[in-house]
């Protein structure tokens, strides 16, 4: 049995989230950016930092709710079977380049670029979050 630290959890999630986004795999990019991202904004929370969605929300008059809803549409259908088994999910690449976006942004709050690896995947987010949308 191997140990990780919350934040190692999340780092993992969120490579394996780029390496599935890369291969256009939405779906699971999807599932693991979320996870990712969720458990980045609660460590923020928990260290007294205002979590990237939290400044967003100051920012857009929007609460933290409703941008959490519009950001993990996709994320929380598929997760929540249970109110919808048969249900339909529309996925895309849009909702994990969004997580992964807020991710980043959280381990730059916590100042968490300690390796080559977060690095690169603040380096690819920053690369992807402004290309168009692909058809």
């Amino acid at each position: 049995m191997e140990t990780y630290t919350k934040l190692e959890v999340a780092v993992r999630a969120l490579l394996q989230a780029k390496e599935r986004y890369l291969q256009a795999d939405y779906v699971s990019a999807t599932i693991l950016a979320g996870a990712g991202q969720k458990i980045v904004r609660d460590i923020c929370k928990s260290r007294g930092i205002e979590p990237t969605i939290k400044t967003l929300s100051n920012q857009s008059g929007f609460t933290v709710q409703e941008i959490h809803n519009l950001v993990v549409d996709s994320y929380n259908k598929m997760k929540h079977a249970d109110t919808d088994p048969d249900g339909f999910v529309n996925v895309s690449e849009e909702e994990p380049r969004a997580l992964m976006t807020l991710a980043a942004t959280d381990l730059m709050r916590l100042k968490e670029i300690k390796s080559k690896e977060i690095a690169d995947f603040t380096d690819f987010v920053r690369m992807i979050k402004g290309q168009p949308q692909q058809s």
